[in-house]
């Protein structure tokens, strides 16, 4: 695939057959499912294998069987976040330990009550992040550009028992409409944090170009363009399954993009070239916790 659709990977039957399986037996045999699932996965998405197997190769110069093992483990670790997060939704959390680091920064812009954003990518598990951020005071959203959001909603709604999203963390779907924007807006002027995604967007958006792991890559200019333009803290955070049971979240100082010299489209490209230089040494650190399985640099 060439460039994302606007779909996420796994469909809402995966997530009721983890679902069923972490009732009956629990995390770890989810997770030996996951196995035969994900060389079932690298046999068959191609588009997927070429897109990982590109990343592997001619951006951490992996190559060989090395990079065929990361592709697996890679589809493998995309399962993990699948099954984690189900597992959160339906209960438990206390399964998991988080180790946080900048916590005190979406503390800070919480307590303050000013509203602020939260810049994240699809890098480790955002979602399974997103609960466990419930310790932090004040309301707190997702602003989610996934065209199956609904259809796993219900999924993840019949695994819980309950509608999702009634909790602290709302989840916000972008619409064509852009109704999304009256409840993005009511969230900030309630002093709320607003978590939204920067690595992806679709055909016809505009977008902005990046330079990101050695290569120039195209990045929505939408998340980067509202920094620029709210008064408003922006932070950048990314969750990392450090092992079976433990994620490290990750979170930096906040900076005001919008107090910044210079015209709102050069204040979003610093954005934008700052969010990337923050991430790249986390999507080093862990090449298979990098979930966009398509040409992330392809020109056009």
């Amino acid at each position: 695939m060439n460039h994302w659709d606007g779909r996420s990977r796994g469909s809402p039957l995966g997530y009721r057959i983890f679902g069923i399986v972490l009732r009956l037996v629990g995390v770890w045999p989810a997770y030996l499912l996951l196995w035969p699932v994900s060389l079932y996965f690298l046999l068959v998405a191609s588009g997927a294998r070429r897109a990982s197997l590109s990343f592997f190769r001619e951006r951490l110069d992996i190559s060989g069987m090395k990079a065929i093992r990361m592709t697996w483990r890679q589809f493998f670790r995309f399962g993990q976040t699948i099954i984690d997060r189900a597992a959160v939704v339906s209960g438990r959390n206390n399964l998991f330990r988080f180790t946080f680091d900048g916590e005190e920064h979406l503390v800070k812009m919480s307590e303050d009550g000013k509203g602020g954003l939260i810049i994240g990518a699809h890098v480790g598990n955002w979602n399974i992040s997103a609960h466990f951020l419930t310790r932090i005071p004040g309301k707190m959203a997702v602003l989610l550009y996934d065209d199956e959001w609904e259809n796993v909603k219900k999924a993840l709604s019949e695994i819980e028992g309950k509608p999702l999203g009634e909790g602290k963390v709302i989840f916000i779907p972008i619409k064509d409409d852009l109704s999304h924007l009256v409840r993005l807006k009511e969230i900030l002027n309630s002093g709320g944090l607003v978590a939204i995604h920067g690595d992806r967007y679709r055909p016809g958006n505009r977008t902005l170009e990046v330079s990101f792991l050695g290569a120039p890559a195209r990045v929505p200019a939408g998340p980067f363009l509202l920094a620029a333009s709210l008064d408003l803290p922006v932070t950048f955070s990314v969750a990392l399954k450090e092992s079976t049971y433990r994620y490290h979240l990750y979170a930096r100082p906040p900076v005001n993009y919008y107090r910044l010299t210079g015209i709102i489209r050069e204040k979003a490209n610093q954005c934008a070239r700052d969010f990337f230089s923050w991430l790249e040494p986390y999507v080093r650190r862990h090449p298979d916790q990098w979930y966009n399985f398509y040409d992330f640099w392809k020109r056009s």
